[in-house]
């Protein structure tokens, strides 16, 4: 299936299963919790928190490690940084404006 056997349910192995899996109405979740930007990033890579952050680093946004934490107060000052280069709202959130303007510069996901 083309997965690295961890033993952990992440957002590569989810997406292998949708299709295997029934349909059921689900509520939205909160605006708050996950932008759907980087809902399909993790899901799409299971280095997405480590690449947004090398990302990030490419383009002089970021200089700390490279961690799957996304939490972290230098990071969400890089996030800020970027957004502010790039004339968007600088909210410190990996959110839909902010994938598309670091894109370019994020890996493309494996099929």
């Amino acid at each position: 299936m083309g997965l690295e056997p961890t033993g952990v349910i992440d957002g590569a192995t989810i997406v292998k299963l949708l299709p295997y899996l029934p349909m059921v109405s689900v509520p939205p979740v909160p605006l708050n919790l996950m932008s759907p930007a980087l809902a399909y990033w993790l899901a799409s890579t299971p280095q997405g928190r480590t690449e947004i952050q090398q990302a990030l680093t490419a383009v002089g946004s970021y200089t700390g490690p490279a961690t799957e934490s996304m939490s972290d107060d230098e990071l969400r000052a890089a996030l800020k940084a970027f957004q502010e280069a790039n004339g968007l709202q600088p909210n410190g959130q990996f959110d839909d404006a902010t994938a598309e303007k670091l894109a370019p510069f994020l890996p493309k996901p494996k099929e």
